[in-house]
């Protein structure tokens, strides 16, 4: 059967569940067909492939990019992002390269607290949500605080912190709590060992722990 034979249910279907935006990008340049598909309904398109990419926890991970290329007062709130559009240059690729730091991370975490005979991790689907969650909204208030920290000084920086740690629940607070000590015992095991090859085999995880955040 080829792509021609299929109805546009059938690719608006295919294209919700792709894995990333390289890959709809070349389903695109594959077929016209699919491309006039795509042009009836982008915005959730790529809603759906973020949430592929980044799990439930993808409109933290897209302010999480958003940073990289806006000021921050213009960073959407993560309400707005799950109704909003996504820039596949500016922001989806940028998403998809921080996910695969923050499942490298993960993956140590699940092996560190739960499960040390799997390399990738065991963490329920809720946990994962969490952790990840917790992880990307830690990345978005180092990213702020780098900012604010050139533009306030003393007791305003200070207000600035508070201020940004005011928006999440308490019991979001302990999870971005969690995943800073987590990270700061990553660095400090890390620093720790002698050599490399005595750290079990993470694809780099912990040379991401200590350089991307």
């Amino acid at each position: 059967m080829k792509l021609s034979d299929l109805s546009g249910d059938v690719l608006d279907r295919i294209m919700v569940n792709l894995p990333d935006y390289s890959t709809l990008g070349n389903l695109l340049l594959s077929s016209k067909q699919i491309g006039d598909v795509y042009k009836r309904h982008p915005k959730s398109i790529k809603r759906a492939i973020a949430k592929n990419i980044a799990g439930p926890a993808w409109p933290t991970a897209l302010r999480v990019a958003f940073a990289s290329s806006l000021d921050l007062e213009s960073i959407p709130g993560e309400d707005d992002i799950r109704e909003g559009d996504i820039d596949i240059r500016m922001q989806g690729k940028q998403m998809q390269k921080q996910a695969q730091k923050v499942k490298a991370l993960e993956d140590l975490y699940s092996w560190r607290h739960k499960d040390r005979t799997s390399p990738t991790s065991r963490l329920s689907p809720e946990e994962s949500f969490r952790f990840r969650r917790a992880l990307y909204r830690f990345w978005l208030y180092v990213l702020t605080m780098r900012q604010y920290e050139l533009s306030f000084e003393g007791s305003e920086f200070a207000e600035e912190c508070v201020a940004f740690l005011n928006s999440f629940a308490s019991d979001e607070l302990y999870e971005l709590s969690s995943v800073a000590s987590f990270l700061k015992e990553t660095i400090e095991w890390i620093m720790r060992a002698d050599h490399a090859h005595q750290l079990p085999d993470f694809n780099g995880t912990y040379d991401v722990a200590s350089k991307s955040l």
